[in-house]
């Protein structure tokens, strides 16, 4: 859920809290520049709920997956090294189930398996649903393969063979069913808000002059009409799936949110999906604008007294979620979050990792 001011409330032990601290005033630099330009009047505010988010879920955050962070501290180019070996399936295709993998943990080991990347985990929409990728429940995992308790005695079970698990998160859309697009059509104008919903003809007409098309063969034009919402809602790759309109904050939170729950179930890479379609600019393809992609080099935020680290960045697209938040949303809105304790995953074009934050193009 979007962070509200009960979760100011939660408190750290003394340890816990000064690691926060020193990390949030260490970022707190590079997230502000990121939050100030993507949001503008409304950075001040998106400030506040992030550390309310981060606090909350470090509080929550198992002991073990804490030691896991101060560990990871120490190797900060972990996931970037020749060892970290990957090797990505489908859970059904490869073992039936979650709980099934532990039968081919011997045989990843033996191959040097350092990361196992499972595709599609979260639960979909029923019928069509571009291969797991029309997300219907952010917090269930698919029926046919576990439950969110075998996700957790999985993500233990492969820490303790040097394994760290990597899921797909699907950024730009949700499937039309998911919550978020119920209360949408429902007519609650906060998830309403959540989407692009264009109320006239001329309006689509001006965008899809310059939208290329996804699918299309069987998926024409990027809006679908809806009678709830009495409008075209923006559909980049089927009519089922609906963009997300990151140019509201109370989406960031979600998904901010969403990563660090995850992230303390033990998932410490994150595969960030269709995130290059993610800003929308008319007049543009809405594809890999500056608002996504990363910038290069020091920058100043006039509205801040805070400076950038004047430190080299480097063009990469993965996350993690251990112990920081790096490179929170590409360039001006996923810029550096190394600001918590736990491993709370950064973004990157495809890659996530949620034990130490870093981007790396597959």
């Amino acid at each position: 859920m979007v962070a509200d001011d009960s979760l100011r409330h939660a408190s750290l032990d003394p340890s816990t809290q000064q690691s926060f601290e020193l990390r949030w005033e260490r970022y707190l630099p590079d997230l502000w520049i990121g939050l100030s330009r993507v949001y503008g009047d409304r950075a001040d505010e998106t400030l506040q709920r992030v550390r309310d988010i981060l606090v909350t879920r470090i509080a929550e955050r198992p002991d073990d997956l804490k030691r896991l962070d101060e560990a990871r501290l120490l190797e900060p180019d972990w996931l970037q090294k020749p060892s970290m070996i990957g090797y990505a399936t489908y859970t059904d295709r490869f073992a039936g189930t979650l709980k099934g993998i532990n039968d081919h943990l011997d045989h990843l080991s033996e191959m040097g398996v350092r990361y196992l990347h499972l595709m599609p985990l979260l639960q979909p929409r029923q019928g069509a649903n571009d291969g797991g990728y029309a997300v219907a429940d952010h917090h269930t995992i698919r029926t046919d393969l576990g439950t969110m308790d075998d996700l957790d005695d999985l993500t233990a079970t492969l820490r303790s063979h040097g394994i760290s698990l990597v899921v797909d998160l699907v950024v730009n859309h949700v499937a039309a069913e998911h919550e978020w697009a119920q209360r949408a059509r429902a007519g609650q104008q906060k998830y309403r808000d959540y989407f692009h919903v264009l109320k006239t003809q001329n309006e689509v007409d001006a965008w899809e002059k310059d939208l290329p098309e996804v699918f299309p063969d069987f998926a024409r034009g990027n809006f679908t009409w809806n009678d709830d919402c009495q409008g075209w809602v923006w559909t980049t790759f089927n009519e089922f799936q609906w963009d997300l309109n990151w140019a509201n904050p109370d989406v960031f939170c979600e998904f901010l949110d969403l990563m660090c729950e995850l992230a303390n179930r033990g998932v410490e890479v994150f595969r960030l999906d269709a995130i290059a379609f993610i800003w929308k600019k008319l007049g543009t393809g809405c594809q890999n604008l500056p608002q996504v992609l990363r910038e290069h080099g020091p920058r100043r935020c006039e509205s801040s007294p805070l400076l950038w680290p004047s430190r080299p960045r480097r063009s990469s697209a993965r996350m993690t979620s251990s112990g920081t938040w790096d490179e929170a949303v590409t360039g001006a809105r996923y810029r550096t979050w190394r600001t918590t304790t736990a491993s709370w995953c950064s973004c990157g074009a495809p890659w996530l990792p949620a034990t130490s934050v870093s981007w790396r193009r597959p």
